[in-house]
């Protein structure tokens, strides 16, 4: 039996995916726009320019999802690349047991039927644990604009279809394979609106790589975004309290 008030709704979390995409890049410059209080006024759109370059992603989906027609200054990185925000959504309490209880009373079920496992100890030779080992070189490092971390910056093995992204924090880690080593291997790192850069890496590199990049231009324009849910719930916590 529950007991208790079945109309509170405690938050539940998950990530949405936004992508912000400008369809007509404007070109005017920057620079020669008046100042207004929140960014610049073209004269030549009638418009204000918002400057969100150093707005964090959440801000950044606020004001989108709360005005319409925005015009705005914004960094590469924050184009065409996705934009991860958490949010919070209310479910009853009601709703939630229903749909966690057949769960929790199959993992009880399983608790009491657990199959016995055997350990078994396999001894390997000298010979055999080299050549189980990771036949990879793993680099690792960070990229930054002006001590600024930059996400989303795609790092490419030259003349290969290896290829990664860099996180949140602008750091990356891309598997090479040694037999790669015997010749010159080059990362490749570029962005759309970013300068692009070429590093060459080696079998002993340090893994403490430093990125430096640049802006080819800021991208100015009206916006238009699209949004996803990422998962349904990205925390469970405290289900049944008041």
């Amino acid at each position: 039996m529950l007991i208790g008030n079945v109309s509170s709704k405690p938050p539940i979390e998950y990530i949405m995916k936004y992508i912000i995409k400008i369809p007509k890049p404007c070109n005017e410059d920057w620079s020669t726009m008046s100042t207004t209080e929140r960014g610049m006024y073209c004269s030549n759109c009638k418009k204000e320019v918002l400057d969100f370059k150093n707005i964090s992603n959440r801000d950044l989906i606020d004001y989108l999802e709360k005005n319409d027609s925005v015009c705005g200054r914004f960094s590469p990185s924050q184009i065409n690349h996705p934009l991860f925000v958490s949010k919070t959504k209310a479910i009853s309490k009601l709703k939630l047991f229903f749909a966690v209880s057949p769960l929790l009373m199959s993992s009880q079920i399983f608790s009491q039927s657990k199959p016995k496992i055997e350990a078994i100890e396999k001894k390997v030779s000298q010979s055999e644990s080299i050549e189980s080992t990771n036949p990879f070189i793993e680099i690792s490092g960070q990229i930054v604009e002006q001590e600024m971390p930059l996400p989303g910056i795609n790092v490419n093995q030259k003349g290969t279809d290896n290829f990664v992204q860099s996180n949140f924090d602008g750091k990356f880690l891309i598997k090479i394979p040694i037999e790669d080593f015997k010749n010159h291997v080059y990362l490749v790192f570029t962005s759309p609106g970013m300068k692009t850069s070429t590093v060459q890496v080696f079998d002993k590199s340090e893994n403490s790589l430093k990125i430096e990049m640049a802006d080819d231009g800021m991208l100015m324009g009206e916006v238009a975004f699209t949004s996803k849910k990422k998962n349904i719930f990205k925390r469970i916590g405290n289900l049944f309290s008041k």
